[in-house]
């Protein structure tokens, strides 16, 4: 993990705040999968993700997150995607599971649509 790759998580009991910053991909989906799990064996059951500062994220992460979302579910808890970032937006978008996005501020859909693009 690069010194600007981090995860930032703040526990406080039945909720935790989670805030990444720089890539999230296949060498620290690991990492945020730990802490994310730490913070559920601490009582957390109300998790709030902020992804503003996130500049790449691969499969694996999406995995850990639609792994946590599926958790929370099965115990009446509750994620909240508040802030993504563009690049973030766009793999929800493109996956289909931007349902799981708190709605854009902006108010757009979805990431902007490339008319080059078929």
């Amino acid at each position: 993990m690069d010194q600007s790759d981090t995860v930032f998580v703040r526990i406080s009991p039945p909720r935790a705040y989670v805030r990444a910053v720089g890539e999230l991909d296949f060498v620290n989906a690991p990492r945020l999968d730990d802490q994310l799990s730490a913070a559920i064996a601490a009582g957390c059951t109300n998790f709030s993700l902020d992804f503003s500062d996130v500049t790449f994220c691969d499969a694996s992460t999406i995995g850990v997150i639609v792994s946590l979302d599926r958790t929370l579910r099965a115990t009446n808890g509750s994620l909240d995607i508040v802030e993504v970032s563009d690049q973030v937006r766009r793999v929800f978008y493109v996956l289909g599971l931007d349902n799981m996005l708190s709605p854009d501020p902006t108010g757009a859909d979805g990431p902007e649509e490339n008319p080059s693009i078929s």
